[in-house]
């Protein structure tokens, strides 16, 4: 067993040298993109590497957001995505997208000093007891009476992989999470998206909303997302929750947890 301090063995064409590492100024920087794709952006289980065009921007996300991928803060993830059009043979393509440790949402939504609680809640099936939809509820510090509420309906996320399907309220819990913290603490996450949701939702990825953009219900869904508004004769970072109007749905009676709603 090698002593505690002794430098780890190099892996050919790497020096002992951190790949990614903090300058004096506390800033990230990459020392070689080759080493950095080596050790990040290659997946032999998948037999693929990622792309120079890739590579580039998961440097550019390490270095504008100071997440370091060695402590999983931020990992490359290859996923095959259909891009055919709707009623069009399927047409298949691989590429690795940069997600997030959910964890890092919470410890960035705190870092702002505005986060003063946050709370999950899944939603289920009154007859079946089975998941239906999951709520994330956060309080800001300086939305004191306008407790922001986010609300997924499973069958619209639930993705086909294995952890989807022996995992799913976990999965559907942290894909509720991601994008309620990223809606309501948008210059903090704006352009983090986690694991999940690629998983569940490849275009969500793909087409970012901008930060601060409402997001408008989908036509037929009833799930009372939140939009936000500056409030006249308050400072502009002073918002209040409004909830947007939706049409209407047929009666159904759900549960969060054993009490009715």
């Amino acid at each position: 067993m090698s002593p505690p301090n002794a430098q780890t063995p190099a892996k050919p064409g790497l020096s002992n040298k951190p790949v990614v590492y903090k300058d004096d100024n506390g800033n990230m920087q990459i020392d070689g993109m080759a080493a950095l794709r080596e050790l990040y952006g290659t997946f032999p289980k998948q037999g693929y590497t990622a792309s120079d065009a890739e590579m580039l921007l998961f440097a550019e996300m390490i270095r504008a957001m100071g997440l370091n991928p060695a402590l999983n803060e931020i990992i490359l993830v290859p996923r095959r995505s259909n891009i055919a059009r709707q009623g069009q043979s399927p047409q298949w393509i691989t590429a690795a997208k940069p997600v997030v440790g959910y964890a890092v949402f919470l410890a960035r939504a705190d870092a702002t000093g505005k986060l003063s609680g946050w709370k999950p809640e899944p939603i289920l099936d009154e007859k079946t007891k089975a998941l239906y939809a999951y709520k994330v509820t956060i309080w800001r510090k300086d939305w004191p009476d306008h407790p922001f509420e986010y609300t997924v309906l499973v069958a619209e996320i639930v993705g086909k992989g294995p952890m989807w399907q022996n995992r799913k309220q976990f999965m559907t819990m942290k894909t509720c999470i991601g994008q309620a913290f990223r809606l309501c603490f948008p210059a903090a996450l704006s352009g983090m998206y986690l694991e999940e949701e690629s998983e569940s939702a490849a275009e969500l990825i793909d087409t970012p909303a901008a930060p601060d953009a409402e997001q408008p219900a989908k036509p037929g869904l009833g799930t009372g997302r939140t939009a936000v508004e500056h409030k006249p004769g308050k400072p502009a970072d002073a918002k209040v929750e409004k909830k947007e109007a939706v049409p209407a749905q047929p009666p159904r009676r759900v549960s969060i947890g054993t009490a009715e709603v």
